[in-house]
């Protein structure tokens, strides 16, 4: 069976007695709604990565095989399901707080062997725990344009309420592999959202844009924006890099203390007593589609940042009080006399002589 995604222009509204998948992370609560249209989508199940069975009529006790392709970029659906479980895993433990650093290894060689890059990694962290004591990580490997790897890690350093580290000094000394790269993830709210965007983007440049053509051969349209980047504007195409991954490979590995984010089902009404006043950051809908283009089922998510909430919260009680302070003082200027001045003192009158 051939199935595509599409969003639709306008979002489905979740039914409020609705029983909807809620992931909760420290401050950042994702909803999903499945809406079945088509029960023959339900009749499908999974057995392992290899093979499902059907419950079609004259279909039913016989086993099918799953037809695996050689580019994740078939598979896309699969990437991007990764790229969310990431970003619920770093959600869920990084908040770009002073004691975490977001660290990035390259190779000075065009070093294309992932699971060499996987192994240099483990032996890098066991030299810097060395060093700085407890460290937990989220390591995310990625693919160039010209097929060679290097890898983006987070830490938190347990031990420390705040770390610093020199680039050269602390971390190429380490590693010594290639360069490295080394800053604080600051003035974010969503580290996991704007992380995996950052991963998932690809620069456009003279030497690369065959290769992006290649790797996005099979999507209707590029969808390209424009960044600033250290005072220079540069383009980068969306999602493009996620079309370079083979498949099968581990996108992120995480260290033990890393923990999952949790995971349940509640009624819709539930959710917005959990959330309070909050609102959606986005909201968006997509259609699963046959191959006749028959819609199956459509799928709804509903992002809430609840430390954005807070913020608001707090502004709103500034204004509040400013606004307060501000009638006050109006009313003091018509109910109270004015004060004594050298011009009224001349023109007061005694009432008693």
């Amino acid at each position: 069976m051939s199935m595509r995604i599409k969003e639709r222009e306008t979002p489905r509204l979740i039914g409020i007695n609705k029983e909807v998948r809620v992931t909760t992370t420290k401050h950042i609560v994702q909803v999903m709604d499945i809406f079945r249209i088509n029960d023959a989508f339900l009749k499908i199940h999974r057995i392992d990565k290899d093979t499902y069975y059907t419950d079609f009529p004259g279909d039913e006790g016989i086993i099918h095989q799953y037809k695996h392709t050689e580019k994740r970029s078939s598979n896309i659906a699969g990437v991007r399901r990764t790229q969310r479980q990431l970003r619920n895993y770093i959600n869920n433990n990084f908040d770009g707080s002073s004691n975490e650093l977001f660290i990035t290894l390259t190779y000075a060689k065009n070093m294309k062997d992932y699971k060499k890059l996987y192994h240099d990694v483990e032996k890098w962290i066991k030299k810097m725990r060395y060093k700085y004591g407890s460290i937990d990580y989220i390591a995310v490997i990625e693919p160039q344009a010209r097929g060679a790897w290097h890898v983006h890690i987070l830490l938190r350093f347990n031990d420390k309420k705040d770390v610093y580290l020199d680039n050269n000094k602390d971390v190429w000394s380490l590693w010594e592999h290639g360069f490295t790269n080394t800053r604080k993830i600051k003035g974010v709210d969503n580290v996991g959202a704007y992380l995996t965007a950052y991963l998932a983007d690809l620069e456009v440049n003279d030497e690369n844009t065959t290769e992006i053509f290649n790797a996005m051969s099979e999507e209707r349209k590029m969808d390209v924006v424009e960044r600033e980047v250290e005072g220079k504007s540069k383009r980068f195409v969306k999602g493009a890099r996620l079309h370079m991954y083979p498949t099968g490979i581990n996108m992120f590995r995480c260290s033990r203390g890393i923990k999952k984010p949790e995971v349940s089902k509640m009624e819709y009404w539930d959710v917005r007593e959990k959330i309070g006043d909050a609102s959606a950051d986005f909201v968006k809908t997509f259609d699963v589609i046959d191959e006749d283009g028959k819609i199956l089922n459509s799928i709804t998510y509903e992002n809430y940042n609840l430390k954005r909430l807070k913020s608001q919260l707090k502004n709103n009680e500034r204004h509040h009080a400013t606004e307060c302070v501000q009638h006050t003082e109006a009313m003091k200027a018509t109910i109270l006399p004015p004060q004594d001045t050298e011009a009224s003192k001349v023109t007061q009158i005694p009432l008693y002589t």
